[in-house]
C-alpha cells in the first residue's frame, strides 16, 4: 500500500463518529458506507460470477495474467462484508500479485448460523475454481 493510501485510510479511521453499532445491519451498512469511500485501482475490471451456487466477482488488474487465481475471503468474521468491502483491496493485490483475483460472497451469520458458512457451498468455491479454470491457486 503506498503511503498516501495509508494515510488516507487512517485518516478515514479518524474521522469515524458515533457509538459502536447497536445491531449487525448497522455494522454491515458502516462497513459498505467505509468501502465505499476507497475505490478500487484505475482500470480494474470487475464481473459477476457464480462458481455453482456461490456468487462471486472477478477483480482483474489490466495486466493481470491467466497464470492463476487469487481466491479471496473477505474477512467479517462470517458476520460482516460482502463482494464490495473488498474491492479496492483485491484489486491493488490483483495488480501486485498479476493474477485476477476472485472474491467470493459466502453466507453470513445469523442468518445463517455457524456452520452453515463453512459448508460446501463457500468452501468448495477454490476446488470449483481450480477444476473448472484449470489454474492454479494463490
Amino acid at each position: 500500500m503506498a503511503a498516501a493510501d495509508l494515510d488516507r485510510v487512517l485518516d478515514l479511521l479518524r474521522g469515524r463518529e458515533g457509538a459502536p453499532p447497536s445491531s449487525i445491519e448497522e455494522a454491515r451498512a458502516r462497513l459498505e458506507a467505509f468501502a465505499a469511500l476507497i475505490e478500487p485501482l484505475a482500470g480494474v475490471r470487475l464481473a459477476p460470477a457464480r462458481v455453482g451456487a456461490v456468487p462471486c466477482e472477478w477483480v482483474v488488474a489490466p495486466d493481470a495474467v491467466d497464470d492463476g487465481v487469487l481466491l479471496y475471503l473477505h474477512g467479517g468474521g462470517y458476520g460482516l462484508g460482502s463482494l464490495a468491502t473488498h474491492r479496492a483491496l483485491v484489486s491493488r493485490l490483483s495488480a501486485t500479485t498479476g493474477l485476477p483475483g476472485l472474491t467470493v460472497g459466502y453466507r453470513l451469520t445469523p442468518a445463517h448460523p455457524f456452520p452453515a458458512e463453512m459448508r460446501p457451498h463457500d468452501t468448495g468455491a477454490g476446488a470449483n475454481v481450480k477444476k473448472r479454470t484449470r489454474r492454479k491457486l494463490l
